[in-house]
């Protein structure tokens, strides 16, 4: 996985790039763990006291789901790795593939079925509570 993160809203300068290689289960957390740390956090405070509350710009649940969804879909043949990329206005989260043979974007709107591209990682995610079948 190849994670960066870019100085502006597009690709020409970068502040940080890495490559990391592991397992699902590595790769998941990983890819979660740079865009936690490399996210905004605003922070407010709990009406009535001065207790900070931190709240990440993105749902933490929405960046795992992401990522998990990119490698139950990834294109293994492709040699093109999956990526993190962090801008200034957004994050974007790649996998080298395309939409199942025969399916376009607008077929996923009404219906939201999956069809994983790899199914043993999306049966191995699924025995590991991470995703639901």
């Amino acid at each position: 996985m190849q994670m960066t993160i870019f100085a502006t809203e597009t690709k020409l300068t970068f502040l940080d790039i890495d490559q990391v290689f592991g397992n699902v289960f590595e790769l998941i957390e990983t890819g979660e763990s740079y865009i936690r740390k490399n996210i905004k956090w605003p922070v407010n405070f709990k009406s009535g006291s001065m207790e900070r509350v931190e709240i990440p710009e993105i749902p933490l649940e929405a960046i795992r789901e992401a990522i998990i969804n990119s490698l139950i879909h990834r294109d293994f043949k492709n040699p093109k790795s999956n990526e993190v990329a962090i801008y200034k206005d957004r994050v974007e989260i790649f996998n080298p593939g395309e939409f199942p043979e025969g399916y376009k974007p607008e077929d996923f709107i009404e219906d939201a079925s999956s069809i994983p591209r790899n199914p043993l990682i999306a049966n191995t995610l699924y025995l590991s509570k991470d995703i639901e079948k």
